[in-house]
């Protein structure tokens, strides 16, 4: 036998070795050959795949195959033996593809439904009939009511650079446009609140962190919620390794994040953190920790000598903070307690902290902005780094989510909307009931000055919104199964999720690895990208026919 390493010539290279060896006759009898002959058909080839999720990501996947079915699903833990990289470890979420693969709740055929809308009651049809349905239904409703009546559901599933949305917008515009939505549910009322208050969306990356002697963040569980070795949560933990800051994390709960080694945790009542802030800045403006300098050459409104002309008097935000303003109520730590539920010296020594400290890194989740009037919250805990004077400086972040990079792709082209119509994201069942009546006054509207239909038609793919997400689910019931509203409904996804069933046609889509295709960069890597061989779907539908995939 050949003394080889076992690092260079392991059990599967000395079997595959083997079967050369029979093959040409040079090497082992034939009872083994058989044997070895065996071994090899149930040696377990991999296929690298790219997780899209819509955490954003994109973790590299090993997916073993044995009999055109995929027998598990491991992580990256191959870092040193194909390429210099680290390993990017896929969270449980991402590991359970094999589960969602082979899941009975998977949708296989196109069905229409057959009971009441919302009832789930399906049968199956044929692609023919299910195509022709959804084409003369979108055709009827353009002629009738116009494009403005079609709309396009928000959707936030699988991502990547071909996929079914993107078809969708494709076919849409080309038959003349549809009615479209701004903001998201997951940021849209921080998305709207930064802009007013920075002129944009500015963001520090997380390894900033390092850089930093006090990092206070306000419900920013990244542990959870980028939790992957390609995310934030890995971000962050290499930032506190690097520059060891103290960490402070106010949350209602006890988070994971807080957990893994956060050195204070701060709970607080759910909603007030606005109320803690001012708490906080009051401390700061009495005990003279604002950057004076800062806040006159850079801010607008925080005293008298920097609000505009036309704003009335006791306005800035300094008298409002000192109880000199409208209200007449000073922000005191003892007025903050009452409402946040800290206790005062918490207050005070957290503001302490945070004003002799510096760099002091400031973010927030998205946690906080996901109430009424959200968009308050957002804005207040972001007057923390401005008060201070951290922004724009190595280990200081403007008090937004932590920012992200991107990777430039081409997309599916999709062509150009000839709908100026756009509505926010919220209020599509408000456009169901009374899109004629919505202005951009009373509600919102962009690009037109009001509605000139209902919407009569949704289209809807890879998004559990309809029913999953959005806010009042019984209203949102009664809504969707009165068919005289909403006309005709089309749901495109890859299981069966509540919002499918108030689909009129019901049509199955692939799951990301099922697709060929590359996926398309998250947004939560930071400046860490993954090794340019992870980010290619592995297209799992073709192990019927199996191949070695490269690089993308």
């Amino acid at each position: 036998m050949f003394n080889l390493p076992q690092s260079t010539f392991g059990r599967r290279s000395f079997l595959r070795f083997s079967a050369l060896s029979v093959a040409t006759g040079s090497f082992l009898m034939n009872p083994i050959s058989k044997a070895v002959a065996q071994a090899v058909k149930e040696i377990e080839p991999f296929y690298w795949n790219a997780c899209v999720i819509n955490c954003g990501q994109r973790c590299p996947q090993r997916c073993f195959v044995k009999g055109g079915q995929v027998i598990r699903v491991e992580t990256d833990n191959t870092a040193g033996d194909a390429c210099d990289h680290r390993q990017i470890r896929a969270c449980l979420r991402g590991r359970a593809l094999r589960q969602r693969l082979y899941s009975p709740d998977r949708l296989k055929y196109p069905m229409k439904r057959v009971g009441e809308r919302g009832e789930g009651k399906f049968e199956r049809i044929t692609w023919d009939e299910a195509i022709k349905t959804v084409a003369d239904n979108l055709k009827r409703t353009v002629e009738k009511y116009g494009n403005e009546s079609v709309y396009w559901q928000y959707c936030s599933g699988q991502q990547s650079l071909v996929n079914s949305r993107r078809a969708w917008w494709r076919l849409l515009n080309l038959m003349g446009g549809y009615l479209k939505y701004y903001g998201s549910y997951s940021t849209a009322q921080i998305g709207a609140a930064m802009p007013y208050t920075y002129g944009g969306r500015p963001g520090s990356d997380m390894s900033e962190i390092g850089n930093a002697k006090l990092y206070v963040t306000f419900g920013g569980n990244t542990l959870v919620t980028r939790g992957s070795g390609g995310g934030k949560g890995y971000q962050l933990e290499c930032a506190k390794e690097k520059g060891h800051p103290k960490s402070i994390m106010i949350d209602p709960m006890y988070n994971d994040t807080v957990a893994a080694g956060m050195d204070q945790w701060i709970p607080i009542r759910p909603g007030t953190d606005a109320a803690l802030v001012e708490a906080i800045a009051y401390e700061l403006i009495k005990n003279n920790w604002v950057d004076q300098d800062f806040l006159d050459k850079y801010c607008v409104g925080y005293d008298e000598k920097t609000l505009p002309a036309s704003a009335a008097k006791g306005s800035d935000y300094k008298s409002h903070i000192l109880g000199k303003g409208k209200d007449g109520i000073a922000k005191t730590p003892e007025w903050a307690a009452k409402i946040t539920g800290i206790p005062v010296e918490t207050i005070v020594q957290l503001a302490k902290e945070m004003g002799t400290t510096k760099p002091c890194f400031v973010s927030q989740g998205w946690g906080p902005q996901r109430q009424a009037n959200g968009e308050e919250t957002a804005r207040a805990i972001a007057m923390l780094p401005i008060l201070l004077g951290q922004v724009g400086l190595p280990g200081t972040n403007p008090g937004d989510a932590e920012g992200n990079s991107s990777l430039p792709a081409v997309y599916l082209p999709i062509g150009k909307n000839p709908v100026k119509a756009t509505i926010p994201v919220f209020m599509w069942t408000d456009a169901i009931v009374r899109g004629k009546d919505m202005t951009d006054i009373t509600d919102g509207m962009r690009g037109v000055k009001k509605l000139d239909h209902d919407i009569k038609m949704i289209v809807n793919s890879g998004g559990n919104t309809t029913i999953n997400q959005h806010s009042d689910s019984n209203a949102t019931d009664k809504i969707l199964r009165d068919t005289s509203k909403c006309e005709f409904i089309v749901v495109c996804d890859n299981m069966m999720t509540p919002t499918c069933r108030y689909a009129d046609i019901l049509l199955p889509d692939v799951l990301g690895p099922e697709t060929d295709d590359i996926a398309c960069q998250g947004g939560s890597n930071g400046g860490r990208l993954p090794c340019c061989r992870c980010t290619r779907l592995s297209n799992l539908s073709g192990i019927r026919r199996p191949r070695t995939k490269s690089a993308a």
